[in-house]
């Protein structure tokens, strides 16, 4: 607890404490990131793909088939309870995404 300059009571919070309520433990984190997104989403589980966590930031580890996959599992993991951050380190064995036109391709001869 602070004073500001009119008198008044001020209070300063960080954001992980405010959080605190809300966090459940890693290991019940872990549980649900591996239930909730890597078997009911990707149908897949150690040792393909795994998660661990440490303060709430998830780390994905692991392969998928497509690229496209990556990216949406780290975000649905992030809407998992009591996620406070994502590390994806996911590779893929086939790149589905989208071909961006080349600067050549899309100039006008």
């Amino acid at each position: 607890m602070t004073w500001n300059h009119s008198h008044r009571t001020c209070f300063s919070t960080a954001r992980r404490d405010l959080l605190r309520v809300h966090l459940r433990s890693d290991e019940e984190i872990r549980r649900a990131v591996e239930k909730q997104v890597l078997w009911e989403w990707f149908q897949v589980t150690e040792p393909y793909v795994r998660a661990s966590v440490r303060d709430g930031v998830v780390t994905l580890i692991g392969e998928l088939p497509r690229r496209r996959q990556t990216a949406l599992a780290a975000q649905l993991t992030r809407s998992v309870d009591g996620v406070v951050d994502v590390v994806n380190r996911l590779t893929y064995r086939a790149d589905d995404a989208p071909f961006a036109p080349t600067r050549q391709a899309t100039s006008r001869q």
